[in-house]
């Protein structure tokens, strides 16, 4: 059985290799159709950052999920289980965000334009996200979170 599914495996990726399937389209949509969409439905989609795990005392989010930043604000995300949870949000302002990449020892950053949204990996361990704004204020507003 797992010699079966490795074989499938390396025949799609000789297959996508072969007919360059997605050249360039390494983007924020990739993995959203074919083989990675059918996988993410088998194996289930990450879940959302419970608002209970969130700690963010220079910009505390309002009833609506708003966060008010004054120049730069730390979200912290409690340790919770074993899952690698999501943590999604929308700039309502052009803003820098930088935050540890799941399951790496570095930190990545991002511009987010006004209206763009970022989806952040957070590992069972938690971690810290960083939103500055390009003005001396922003806000964003956090997606999904229950």
């Amino acid at each position: 059985m797992l010699v079966a599914l490795l074989c499938l495996v390396v025949g799609l990726f000789v297959v996508a290799v072969a007919t360059e399937g997605r050249t360039g389209q390494g983007d924020a949509r990739s993995g959203s159709s074919g083989p990675v969409r059918w996988l993410r439905g088998w194996t289930g989609a990450a879940t959302g950052v419970s608002r209970a795990d969130l700690a963010a005392p220079d910009c505390v989010p309002d009833p609506a999920g708003r966060l008010r930043v004054a120049a730069r604000c730390v979200v912290t995300v409690a340790a919770r289980g074993h899952v690698t949870r999501q943590l999604r949000l929308r700039a309502d302002q052009p803003m820098t965000v930088t935050a540890p990449v799941s399951g790496q020892d570095y930190s990545a950053k991002s511009h987010l334009a006004a209206g763009a949204d970022a989806t952040i990996a957070v590992d069972p361990a938690g971690g810290r996200v960083t939103l500055e704004c390009d003005a001396e204020t922003c806000a964003a507003t956090l997606l999904g979170v229950r």
